[in-house]
């Protein structure tokens, strides 16, 4: 017992958990009590552009600011209690309230003088909405985007005052960029009046697209006439200014009366909307050293800059990081001030990326298992070429290839995979993917039943001596699958096809830290049915997990395999898992109902299991095996910081579980309802990355209590 207090009191020292929040304009949906939203919908900016309903060049100007907008719809009765709750933590992390009133909050949050963030809470009728914005926007413009949501058709008339506040829109004309952003005005700067209709004349019967409007102006023009454009934002509006200024000939002087380009006075020419930090205006900024950026980007990250130029480089800096140096020179050149922005690349700034990184796994079957990981693939954005950590969510979405390799020590056996994927479309809307891999690997029995099984906090808590309560067996083969996420991530299906080789393994070593000599004997790793594996498998899988895996997450897999495909195995397989996660106030319940049968026998290495740690946890691994099983956890995850105002409880919780299951064959006569149950409390530290450390004991008398320690939730 002294020992398991030591480990306690060690792992109590370790849950202490930091919470950093990076300052963004996102906000989670993590009201505790949130009810199941009756509708919700999350955008990024290519799907705002597709669904508009206005075509107004002012209003698409607005939008094309927005990078995502997020919307969740609940009942109204939750209204003021999701109020508190919003407000008091968005006031925390620094957001200020735009506007209140008794049925409608809108915060925003605010850096360098550009909104980054707004958040909008409004009661309507029977309904309460949230929506959470981020992007770049200037404070006047949150009432105007604010009011206009009607033009992604969010229908919501609490925020028709906002739209009735709006300033009036002014059309464009008909040039746009080379992005395609519309011109809102043409301003002509000639020393000859007469000039000025000529060239308006010339633009309209011209390309729609600047730089070509203005390359056959050019062309146009006499020689001794120089033209050159420049393009200013001032409000909502884009402006192009058209200069045309008369060189001295002296071969031919002009019969009228013409200035030279010296002559054109400061009031002549205007300036932009940047000054420098003691009030003179600049009236130009030019753009050197980029190269795979492109200027026209640099431009729209200074549209959204203060009028300050020197916060303005600031804030250009942390909209795209690409720049290892940005530097900022201002000039006079006559009566103008001109002032150059020359950026020096990162010199791995691109959009593919390459990951490396060594591993080491351990287990009584493979001994120690270093590992070597690489990595290639193509992004959605500009980024370093190297990249040492990817998050598995946004993995899933990159096209790329990639290869593991590795050397047992205890078995003396070489792993590997190598495989690659291909995705198609956008992550938060709909994506289609193709994979194939081919592999050599020891496998865990019954994968999908335990979580977590080759993650490295389990190689991590096996080397520490933690009880190893996987079983594992040879898998050599190649797989291909096609998934698609018809509204990802909520709902996934894949189809995967297999020919794989199974074979036993056993173990190999009792050694661990803290067993050095090997005097303590961990359990044999049981055979498998050995045998050549040819099936197809169909997974569906619908999740609406937010924040803290709080939701839904089902599965429903079905596996087939026959001797007419060449398989050594002839069933088919059937699995159901249900799993819910809820907020109870500042506490958590997690319930997990698992169902499985089956036609024909089953190997050994797919048949149902029960027991151990995510299972039954008051019975040792893997005690029970069958064809057919059902499976009910109950857990109740209770915050200390109810308790002491802690801070480091806020994510420290007893937890309380529930297990009951029943593992059967069709040729178990006769047939008995009796399943087996357990009970169990715990302690657990953080709520994604997590640390437990629990007892659990079987209804049954005779059997002893199982300690168990795991660095992942059971499922």
């Amino acid at each position: 017992m002294r020992r398991f207090t030591f480990l306690f009191l060690a792992l109590l020292i370790l849950g202490r958990t930091v919470n950093a929040q990076l300052q963004n304009g996102f906000v989670p949906f993590d009201y505790p009590d949130a009810p199941i939203a009756e509708f919700q919908f999350d955008l990024d900016r290519s799907t705002i552009a597709l669904i508009m309903e206005d075509t107004d060049p002012r209003i698409v100007l607005l939008f094309n600011a927005l990078a995502h907008l997020h919307l969740r719809n609940y009942k109204a009765s939750h209204f003021d209690k999701i109020l508190w709750y919003y407000g008091t933590n968005l006031k925390a992390r620094g957001w200020s309230a735009f506007e209140k009133s008794a049925n409608f909050h809108l915060y925003t949050l605010t850096h360098n003088e550009i909104v980054i963030g707004i958040f909008v809470a409004v009661k309507s009728g029977q309904e309460t909405y949230l929506i959470n914005m981020d992007g770049r926007f200037a404070p006047k413009q949150v009432s105007e985007l604010v009011g206009n949501l009607t033009v992604l058709g969010i229908e919501i008339p609490e925020l028709n005052a906002f739209g009735a506040r709006s300033a009036p829109v002014s059309a464009s004309t008909l040039l746009r960029t080379p992005e395609g952003d519309p011109i809102h005005e043409v301003r002509i700067q000639a020393n000859q009046a007469i000039i000025e209709p000529q060239i308006r004349a010339m633009l309209e019967a011209g390309p729609d697209e600047l730089i070509a409007a203005m390359a056959i102006l050019r062309g146009k023009l006499p020689d001794t006439q120089t033209l050159t454009v420049r393009i200013d934002t001032e409000g909502n509006e884009r402006i192009a200014t058209i200069i045309v200024a008369t060189q001295p000939d002296t071969a031919n002087l002009p019969t009228s009366p013409m200035a030279s380009a010296d002559e054109i006075t400061q009031e002549q020419i205007p300036p932009t909307r940047f000054q420098t930090a003691e009030g003179e205006p600049i009236h130009e900024i030019w753009i050197r050293g980029n190269r795979k950026i492109t200027e026209a980007e640099i431009r729209a990250a200074l549209d959204s800059a203060p009028e300050d130029i020197g916060k303005a480089i600031d804030t250009l800096k942390e909209a795209l990081p690409y720049f290892s140096r940005v530097a900022l020179q201002i000039e006079e050149e006559g009566t103008k001030r001109v002032a150059t922005v020359t950026v020096t690349e990162k010199t791995l700034s691109s959009d593919y990326y390459l990951h490396a990184t060594p591993l080491v796994q351990f287990n009584r079957v493979t001994g120690l298992l270093p590992t070597a990981r690489l990595e290639v693939g193509k992004r959605r954005q500009m980024g370093p070429l190297w990249l040492w950590y990817i998050p598995s969510s946004v993995r899933t979405n990159l096209t790329r290839l990639s290869g593991d390799i590795g050397y047992g020590f205890g078995n003396r056996e070489l792993n590997y995979r190598v495989g690659g994927d291909i995705i198609w479309g956008e992550p938060d809307i709909s994506t289609l993917g193709v994979s194939a891999q081919i592999y050599r690997a020891a496998n865990v029995t019954a994968p999908d039943l335990l979580p977590y099984h080759d993650n490295l906090s389990t190689a991590w808590g096996n080397l520490w001596g933690a009880p190893q309560v996987h079983n594992y067996y040879l898998n050599e083969g190649i797989e291909m699958s096609f998934r698609w996420e018809p509204v990802g991530p909520t709902h996934s299906l894949k189809l995967m096809m297999r020919a794989e080789s199974h074979e036993s393994l056993y173990k190999t070593t009792d050694w661990y830290i803290g067993n050095w000599s090997s005097e303590l004997k961990a359990r044999k790793n049981p055979p498998i049915t050995p045998g050549g594996l040819h099936s197809v498998t169909l997974r569906y899988d619908l999740s609406t997990h937010r924040n803290r895996k709080i939701g839904w997450h089902n599965t429903l897999l079905v596996e087939h395999s026959s001797p007419v495909v060449g398989s050594d195995f002839d069933f088919t397989r059937f699995q159901l898992q249900l799993r819910y996660a809820a907020s109870r106030g500042n506490n958590l319940i997690r319930t997990r109902l698992m169902l499985g049968t089956a036609t024909g026998t089953l190997p050994i290495q797919r048949q149902f299991m029960l027991g151990g740690a995510g299972t039954l946890n008051g019975y040792p691994p893997y005690a029970f095996t069958g064809s057919h099983g059902a499976l009910l956890n109950i857990e109740y995850l209770y915050r200390l910081s109810n308790l002491y105002y802690w801070n480091w409880l806020k994510e420290t919780f007893v937890v309380l579980f529930l297990d009951q299951g029943q593992v059967w064959n069709p040729s178990d006569k006769p047939h008995r309802f009796d399943p087996k149950t357990s009970v169990g409390i715990g302690w657990q530290s953080g709520e994604d990355y997590v640390i437990r450390f629990y007892v659990s004991k079987s209804l049954e008398s005779e059997r002893k209590a199982e300690v168990i320690t795991t660095w992942h939730y059971s499922f």
